[in-house]
């Protein structure tokens, strides 16, 4: 073999090493951006009430409209979510996750008409920047309770 042929041989070697690493690093960031919603941003939660029971009973069809800034820790789903904004109150948080099967659940406790709602949302994304699905939830307070409410909810991105 020439002198010649064995440098273009070893060029192209190294040039395939190079290849296949560029390769290896784009498989590694589209797995990174593959995830077809990012639960991160602004999202407007409509909310209507479908169940209401016990003190709240005449609730059924109340409907509210609360920007929701939800936040993700992690790389990648299932992440762990932040979401605030429930009744237009930056410190009513509730926690939970987004899973890779673009389900976000999230629950917790915050003050409402001298009472606690505690609510656990249940929501599947049909699209980057709309999810919907359920809200269960109660309320205690004041001598009075609801139990066992029920709200369907539309959650669609502002941000």
């Amino acid at each position: 073999m020439s002198r010649a042929a064995s440098l273009l041989r070893s060029a192209l070697g190294a040039l395939s090493v190079a290849f296949a690493a560029l390769s290896c690093g784009s498989d590694t960031s589209a797995t990174a951006t593959s995830d077809p919603v990012d639960p991160a941003g602004v999202w407007n939660f409509s909310i209507v009430n479908t169940v209401t029971t016990g003190a709240c009973a005449g609730e059924a069809g109340d409907s509210s409209l609360d920007p929701i800034t939800i936040t993700k820790t992690g790389s990648r789903a299932p992440y762990s979510v932040t979401a605030k904004g429930f009744l237009g109150v930056q410190s009513n948080v509730l926690t939970g996750t987004f899973s890779s099967s673009k389900k976000l659940t999230i629950s917790g406790s915050y003050a409402e008409d001298g009472g606690t709602t505690t609510t656990t949302h249940t929501l599947t994304a049909t699209t980057p920047d709309r999810m919907e699905g359920t809200e269960n939830w109660s309320w205690s307070g004041g001598g009075g309770s609801c139990p066992g409410s029920k709200s369907n909810v539309v959650a669609f991105r502002v941000q």
